[in-house]
């Protein structure tokens, strides 16, 4: 307590000196117009820089909340647009399950300037993730789930040598597979098509029907109809409708009813 009296012994001048200088600046607030303009726009001047710091954290906070339930929405909305619903008869009730199942995926590293490009997600095997599964954008076909392991995979990007994919031109009876020639990004090719006639620039490529992509998912547009022809086949150039460049979340596909149909294609191998 002595200490405390001693300390404001000492520094009462202080204390009084603030306090006559916060009284002046009332009294010079309250004194004009203009005064109080000039110290408003002082009081600004000095808090803005802490306002703008404050304002864009919370709009980071904002658009962090924003996105997340897009991604959602979008996870919902491929659900219903690219999936079907397989019922089945029990002893008490009719079950439904769906066909697919889009897991959202964040990608934790994509390279785009290789041959053979990789992506690694951060989802595992203890997300359900296996081997084989697809993995897309809203917008397009991202690439398959090559190694998984509990808490990432990596995936084997439609931007590598190795990766092939059965295709058709949306609503016309032209099919072919849809590969990448090893140079952009942005682009990839259709090949072995028997004929180009009917095909036009802008003509949407989506998927066939298969256990790893839904049917007619979207890959790309044509891009060109000038084709190279290589052993009597066609091919064009497509423009990828995933945006490979700016990859931050994609959707894992899994595939509900892939074990029962695997045995059931090893039962008939079997009996043949």
């Amino acid at each position: 307590m002595r200490n405390l009296y001693l300390f404001l012994l000492k520094a009462g001048n202080i204390f009084l000196f603030i306090l006559l200088i916060g009284v002046c600046i009332v009294m010079l607030y309250w004194s004009s117009g203009y005064n109080r303009w000039v110290i408003n726009s002082a009081v600004k001047e000095v808090t803005s820089p802490a306002l703008k710091i404050r304002e864009m954290q919370f709009n980071r906070f904002r658009i962090k909340a924003t996105n997340s339930v897009l991604i959602e929405q979008n996870r919902q909305l491929l659900n219903k647009a690219y999936n079907h619903t397989i019922y089945s008869q029990t002893e008490d009730k009719l079950q439904s399950k769906d066909f697919f199942t889009y897991i959202t995926a964040g990608v934790v590293d994509n390279s785009l300037f290789l041959q053979n490009n990789y992506l690694i997600l951060d989802k595992g095997s203890n997300d359900g993730v296996k081997p084989d599964m697809g993995v897309v954008t809203a917008d397009g076909v991202v690439g398959i789930v090559k190694e998984v392991s509990p808490n990432f995979c990596t995936v084997l990007s439609l931007l590598h040598s190795e990766f092939k994919l059965s295709a058709k031109i949306y609503q016309k009876d032209i099919s072919g597979i849809v590969a990448w020639d090893g140079n952009n990004y942005a682009y990839a090719r259709i090949t072995n098509l028997s004929t180009t006639e009917n095909i036009r620039i802008l003509d949407t490529v989506v998927t066939v029907n298969s256990l790893i992509f839904p049917e007619n998912y979207p890959i790309g547009i044509i891009f060109s109809t000038q084709d190279k022809i290589q052993n009597g086949y066609s091919s064009l150039k497509i423009k990828l409708l995933a945006s490979f460049n700016q990859l931050n979340t994609v959707y894992i596909v899994k595939q509900n009813y892939i074990e029962e149909i695997n045995q059931l294609k090893e039962r008939s191998e079997n009996a043949q």
